[in-house]
């Protein structure tokens, strides 16, 4: 890519450039709505602002540079041959699920609500406790020595559950436990006024670097910082551009130890930029350069959703699973790869075309609509919820949504359920004062 900065402009068809600009501009003025609402990070600026617009605008001109050599090699031509139709794809299911967010309004508010109320009474009364408290520390700091009593090795994770398949089943709990150990202890400190127990959060979700991947580190602090100034409506700008920093900052960090804890590794910002952290635009591409129409028809999905039958018992899990089949789709061996990550479209593309897309998408989009107001309604209209909980429970609610839609992650589904049991458990056995999460 030549021309300095700006060389993949001349490069980068208009219809591409479209969508780039529509992009930025919608994001600019649903910003602004949500500053004026909520202040500096809500629940839906964050969500908006990182899963779609920064993993599909931002990363565009990343995905295209020649940098991306580093990780791809000689498969750089295909990927690029595909990047815009990509690129098109997310858009449309962007649409989509604009208009499904649009319709929202009018989809049986009260009938949606039921269950939601009834996650953030649990996660209220029987997590927001004392010994709730003690529970979620219990969950982390036991997955996270385990983990290391069995061998595990820090900032490779992905590498090493492959070579080592018995660490995986506890990774995977360890990757859950933490970030809702960490949400948790934070919406119990700052409901009651506990520094020390928000400050144990936020510790918490720090244990997740050792993961080396962003998801369990990264988002997790993220969310943390939503949780804590959309209940309070926090104006000041810098602070999230502040937190921007220091969240870059560890990204960076989390680079660096990935790549000096494994050998041959990049260097720092050319990990994160061209490497597989950043990457769901340019590794949707490479998905759709072996696809050819050969659609799953769904059979990605059932696989995901019956996560809980180990696949010694369903052998089709095993090949089906849509790690595997994007590994297979780029030409790379499953046996030695644990998958490409496509942006939220990427599944339902793979398995319907063009209009499962556009139908899932909607769908989705009626469901985080409902998700998002559910929230809004829980800090300004109700006195029976505790805030930083709702900010919670919406958290929670959009990762079974995402994994309805993205189902790699559909483990953690059934993980969350369990803990739901457990909250429920937590509430009879030691009842606690509702004033422990007051507004």
């Amino acid at each position: 890519m030549d021309g300095g900065a700006w060389g993949w402009v001349a490069e980068t068809p208009a219809t591409s450039l479209a969508i780039l600009g529509f992009g930025t501009l919608w994001f600019i003025l649903y910003y602004i709505d949500q500053y004026r609402r909520w202040g500096v990070l809500s629940m839906g600026a964050w969500i908006f602002g990182f899963d779609f617009y920064a993993k599909i605008v931002l990363l565009y001109p990343f995905a295209r540079a020649p940098d991306n050599v580093i990780a791809v090699a000689h498969r750089m031509p295909l990927i690029l041959a595909e990047l815009d139709n990509a690129l098109f794809i997310s858009a449309a299911g962007v649409l989509a699920m604009i208009f499904g967010l649009l319709a929202s309004g009018a989809w049986a508010p009260t009938r949606f609500a039921r269950p939601l109320d009834a996650l953030h009474d649990v996660l209220r009364d029987g997590w927001c406790s004392r010994h709730g408290a003690l529970a979620m520390l219990g969950l982390a700091l036991g997955s996270t020595a385990l983990l290391f009593l069995l061998g595990f090795q820090p900032f490779v994770a992905r590498a090493l559950v492959f070579e080592r398949p018995e660490l995986r089943p506890v990774y995977n709990l360890w990757s859950q436990f933490v970030p809702f150990a960490a949400l948790g202890l934070l919406a119990f400190g700052l409901g009651t006024g506990r520094r020390a127990m928000a400050l144990a959060g936020v510790a918490v979700a720090m244990i997740g670097v050792i993961g080396g991947n962003r998801t369990v580190v990264i988002v997790t602090l993220a969310q943390a910082f939503v949780l804590w100034a959309m209940p309070r409506r926090e104006g000041r700008l810098w602070l999230p551009i502040a937190a921007g920093l220091a969240l870059g900052t560890l990204a960076l960090l989390v680079s660096q130890l990935r790549s000096e804890a494994r050998a041959g590794g990049f260097g720092t910002l050319d990990e994160l930029l061209y490497g597989n952290q950043l990457s769901d635009l340019r590794d949707f591409a490479w998905v759709l350069s072996g696809l050819h129409g050969g659609y799953y028809g769904g059979l990605t999905y059932l696989a995901g959703y019956l996560a809980f039958i180990p696949t010694a018992l369903l052998d089709f899990r095993f090949d089906a699973a849509f790690g595997r089949v994007t590994a297979a789709l780029a030409g790379l061996d499953p046996a030695r790869h644990g998958g490409l990550r496509t942006p939220i479209f990427g599944e339902l593309y793979v398995n319907f075309a063009m209009p499962g897309v556009l139908v899932g998408s909607f769908l989705f989009g009626l469901l985080l609509g409902r998700i998002l107001r559910w929230v809004s309604h829980a800090l300004s209209a109700s006195a029976r919820h505790a805030p930083h909980v709702a900010v919670w429970t919406g958290f929670l609610a959009y990762q079974v949504a995402v994994s309805l839609m993205f189902t790699p992650a559909f483990f953690g589904v059934y993980v969350l359920g369990v803990l739901v049991v457990i909250g429920i458990a937590l509430r009879r056995w030691f009842p606690a004062p509702r004033a422990a999460v007051t507004p």
